[in-house]
C-alpha cells in the first residue's frame, strides 16, 4: 500500500495502529491484517525493527539472534557494542571489522595425558568497543592473565591465553579455536606417545623342586613405563600371573608401581624344567622351575636325592658270630645301584649253654663257643720240651698263639685247632675247666683226656729249663686233671669268643 507513497506516518495506515505494513500481508511475519509487528513507532517517533524485514532482493535487518542457513544475509545490530553483524548462514560476523592477533598459540607436543597447560599469550587488535570471544572443546580464555571461562569480554589490545587439558590416551591430539568476529586461530595440544618398556625385572629361577607340584615365584614390583600396559605369560606347566593380589590369570593391565607374581606347576618327570615367559610391553624375561634330579626311592621307604649315597645291609640280621654284609648304594639319575635291601642290621644272639648258634659254634657258657664234637686227637707239642708264653690258665688264645709263633709243625694240638679258623685256639686250663662244666648240655664229648693249651712242671711252670714240659689235661667223665707228657695223644675240642 507504500509502494507509491514517498511519505506516509504509519498511524495512518490501515487499521495497524502504529504498526506498518512494510513487506505486505504476505510477509511471514504479518498477521492476519497484514500488518507487520517487528516495525513499529516508539514514542520518539523512530522505526524500530524488532523482526527482520525481508525485501525481494533479500535484505534483511533486525535484532534475531539466531543465524542458521535460512537465515543468511541477515543483519542484526549489537547496541552494547555498536556494531552491525552478518549472518554467514552459520555464525555472525561484524560488519566493517577485521579483527587481528599478534603472534599465534604455539602447539604443545609430547604432552603428558591428562594434564592442563596454559599457551603463550598474544595481543588482540583491529576491533572496536568491547567484542566477544569464544573458545571450544572445553577450553578456557585467560583475558590479561584473569581466567574467563569458554567466553570472555575482550578489547584491542588485550592479552589473551588458552587453558585446555591434554587428551587422556597417548599420541593423542586435542584442539580448542578461538573465534573474535571474523577472526580464528586453533592451539593443539599433542600427548606423548606411550613409553611401553618398563625397567627390567627377574623372577629366581627355581631347582630341586617336587614333581607335579604347583610353585610361585617371588613377587616383584613393576616400574619405567606408561600404564597401563597388558602383561602375559605363556610356557610349559601352565603359568599364571597375579597382578596386585589378584586372580591368577594368564594376562591383565598392569601399572607402574603394581606387584607381579608368577606360578607354574612343576614337571612329572625328575630333573626336566617347567618354564614360563613374561611379557610386558616391548620386555620379556623368562622364569623356570626345576625338578630335583633323579631322586631315587630307598627299599625300606622314603627317597633319596641324585648323587646321594646310602649304606644298605643284606639282611636285617645277621648269624651269630659272623658280620652284618653291607654295601654303598647310589643315586643316579633315579636308578639306585646295588641290590641290598634293608637300612639296618643286628647280629644274632646265642649264650644259652647248649645252644647251636647256627654257624659251626655251641655255646660252652662264660663267653666260649665250641665246636659241635671233638675236632681229632693230637700230641700236645712233637717234644717234651718247653715252649715259652704257654703258661697262662685262663688265656687259651694267648697260649696258642705262643705256640704257632714257635712253630705250628711242633705243636700238633694247638695247630689243629687253628687250622678251623684264626679265631680258634686250644682252650687254657680253666677254659677247658668250663667245657667240663657243662659238657651234658655242650654234648659231643666222648669218654676221654682232653688237652689245653696249658704246659706245667707241677713247680714253677714259668721257669722251666728246656728240660722236659707237661701239657695240662682233664678226663671225660672222670673229671680228673694233671700234667702229662706232651708227646701223648689226646681228644682236642677247640674253642673261640665272639666280641
Amino acid at each position: 500500500s507504500l509502494q507509491s507513497a514517498v511519505d506516509a506516518s504509519l498511524t495512518s495506515v490501515s487499521a495497524c495502529g502504529n504498526q506498518g505494513m512494510l513487506g505486505g500481508p504476505q510477509h511471514p511475519s504479518a498477521n492476519l491484517q497484514g500488518c507487520l509487528p517487528s516495525a513499529r513507532v516508539d514514542s520518539t517517533g523512530e522505526t524500530v525493527f524488532s523482526q527482520p524485514t525481508r525485501h525481494q532482493q533479500g535484505l534483511q535487518l533486525g535484532d534475531n539472534p539466531t543465524c542458521n542457513p535460512n537465515n543468511e544475509g541477515l543483519l542484526r545490530y549489537l547496541s552494547a557494542q555498536k556494531a552491525i553483524l552478518l549472518c554467514t548462514g552459520t555464525s555472525w560476523v561484524e560488519v566493517g571489522a577485521a579483527p587481528t592477533a599478534t603472534g599465534a598459540f604455539n602447539a604443545v607436543s609430547n604432552a603428558t595425558p591428562g594434564q592442563i597447560y596454559t599457551s603463550n599469550a598474544i595481543t588482540l587488535g583491529g576491533v572496536f568497543g568491547v567484542r566477544t570471544a569464544t573458545v571450544s572443546n572445553g577450553a578456557s580464555i585467560l583475558v590479561n592473565g584473569t581466567l574467563q571461562g569458554a567466553s570472555a569480554n575482550v578489547e584491542a589490545g588485550n592479552s589473551v591465553a588458552l587453558r585446555m587439558q591434554a587428551a587422556s590416551t597417548f599420541n593423542t591430539q586435542n584442539s580448542t579455536t578461538l573465534s573474535l568476529s571474523s577472526y580464528h586461530q586453533t592451539w593443539t595440544i599433542t600427548t606423548r606417545s606411550q613409553d611401553t618398556t618398563p625397567n627390567s625385572f627377574s623372577f629366581p629361577n627355581l631347582a630341586n623342586q617336587s614333581v607335579g607340584t604347583q610353585v610361585q615365584s617371588e613377587v616383584i614390583t613393576t616400574s619405567g613405563f606408561d600404564g597401563p600396559l597388558t602383561v602375559s605369560v605363556s610356557g610349559t606347566g601352565g603359568p599364571q600371573l597375579q597382578v596386585a593380589g589378584g586372580p591368577w590369570v594368564t594376562s591383565a593391565p598392569i601399572n607402574p608401581g603394581q606387584s607381579l607374581r608368577l606360578r607354574i606347576t612343576t614337571s612329572s618327570s625328575y630333573g626336566t624344567a617347567s618354564t614360563a615367559t613374561v611379557t610386558l610391553g616391548t620386555y620379556s624375561t623368562t622364569w623356570s622351575a626345576t625338578t630335583m634330579i633323579g631322586i631315587c626311592a630307598l627299599p625300606w621307604g622314603g627317597t633319596v636325592n641324585h648323587g646321594a649315597i646310602v649304606t644298605a645291609f643284606q639282611s636285617a640280621t645277621a648269624p651269630f658270630g659272623g658280620s652284618c654284609s653291607s654295601q654303598q648304594r647310589e643315586c643316579n639319575s633315579g636308578t639306585l645301584s646295588g641290590s641290598y635291601a634293608h637300612q639296618s642290621c643286628s647280629v644274632g644272639t646265642c649264650n644259652v649253654i647248649g645252644q647251636n648258634c647256627g654257624n659251626g659254634t655251641v655255646y660252652a657258657g662264660s663267653g666260649l663257643y665250641t665246636t659241635p664234637s671233638n675236632s681229632g686227637a693230637r700230641s700236645h707239642k712233637t717234644t717234651n720240651s718247653h715252649t715259652n708264653g704257654t703258661s697262662s690258665f685262663t688265656n687259651g688264645a694267648a697260649n696258642t698263639d705262643a705256640m704257632i709263633a714257635n712253630s705250628s709243625a711242633a705243636h700238633p694240638a694247638a695247630a689243629l685247632c687253628r687250622s678251623i679258623g684264626s679265631a680258634w685256639y686250644l682252650p687254657a686250663r680253666d677254659e677247658l675247666a668250663v667245657l667240663y662244666a657243662n659238657r651234658a648240655a655242650i654234648g659231643g664229648f666222648p669218654d676221654g683226656t682232653y688237652w689245653s693249651s696249658t704246659q706245667t712242671n707241677f713247680h714253677d711252670p714259668d721257669n722251666m729249663t728246656s728240660g722236659s714240659a707237661w701239657g695240662f689235661y682233664r678226663s671225660f667223665p672222670g673229671g680228673g686233671s694233671s700234667g702229662w707228657a706232651k708227646v701223648a695223644s689226646y681228644n682236642v675240642r677247640c674253642v673261640r669268643k665272639f666280641p
